[in-house]
């Protein structure tokens, strides 16, 4: 049976306990009050003593990059990095989708070892801010879809998605569940182990070769579960070009994803 499923959304949050363990039996209000007072200043010496000794230390700092060049033009010559010291044996860099920039180092690690790292890595760094820049840009400029088109178009993928569900599905020689048209910001399908299948509306905004495209890429996941080059055979039995389509993909499918931004009712 084909039945289709709005989209819910859930946001699960979590609380984090602390528990003071039991201590032994108070004689007196004098006694209980000084040994709160050594415990307090035990707990505050002791987490001061971790974070000393490879605890979690967090700090914001500016590393000058003066040797930061593209092609010749000068660029940026400072950052704004968080620093992140932990227990870890490794260094790691990420740029986040607002152009922030953090640092994950071991907590032994000095100062200047950090600064030849981001050194090494100033080219890379250029090229990533440049990147978020460019999407920023894309971003302020897109065409945001309203909550009515999102409406419409999962009407439509109702209607057109599960006949070519039902089109290639023998083609793949597989059976599959459940399918669902959702409104996601980040997926385009999805097969579960049980053989049900998520699409996203967005689906409805591609050409029709791609959009075949991706519904062949899940059922085939009914037979290979992974990106491996068995899986990629089974796509190419069915659609022998899935490159071409793939490739669309990956250069205007962000276009679309932009667009399920919301406009302001």
């Amino acid at each position: 049976a084909i039945s289709s499923v709005g989209q819910s959304s859930r946001l699960i949050t979590g609380r984090s306990w602390v528990r003071i363990p039991d201590g032994p039996p108070l004689l007196n209000a004098t006694i209980y009050s000084k040994s709160l007072r050594f415990y307090l200043l035990f707990t505050c010496y002791f987490t001061f003593w971790l974070g000393r000794c490879g605890g979690l230390t967090v700090t914001n700092r500016k590393f000058i990059a003066t040797e930061i060049n593209m092609s010749g033009s000068w660029k940026r010559s400072m950052y704004n990095i968080k620093i992140i010291k932990s227990k870890r044996k490794t260094i790691s860099l990420q740029i986040k989708p607002d152009g922030s920039i953090e640092l994950k180092a071991p907590v032994q690690m000095k100062d200047a070892q950090i600064q030849e790292f981001l050194h090494q890595k100033s080219d890379w760094i250029e090229k990533h801010l440049l990147a978020v820049e460019k999407r920023q840009k894309q971003m302020s400029q897109v065409n945001s879809l309203s909550i009515e088109e999102i409406h419409e178009l999962a009407n439509q993928a109702l209607e057109v998605i599960p006949e070519r569900v039902a089109y290639f599905a023998p083609l793949v020689g597989v059976t599959y569940g459940r399918i669902t048209i959702r409104n996601q910001k980040s997926r385009w399908g999805s097969c579960s182990s049980k053989g049900n299948l998520n699409f996203n509306c967005l689906m409805m905004l591609m050409p029709a070769e791609v959009l075949d495209y991706v519904v062949v890429h899940e059922l085939c996941h009914r037979k290979e579960m992974n990106h491996s080059p068995k899986f990629w055979a089974e796509v190419a039995k069915i659609l022998p070009d899935y490159e071409k389509q793939k490739l669309w993909l990956k250069e205007h499918g962000d276009e679309i994803m932009m667009r399920m931004v919301l406009k302001n009712p």
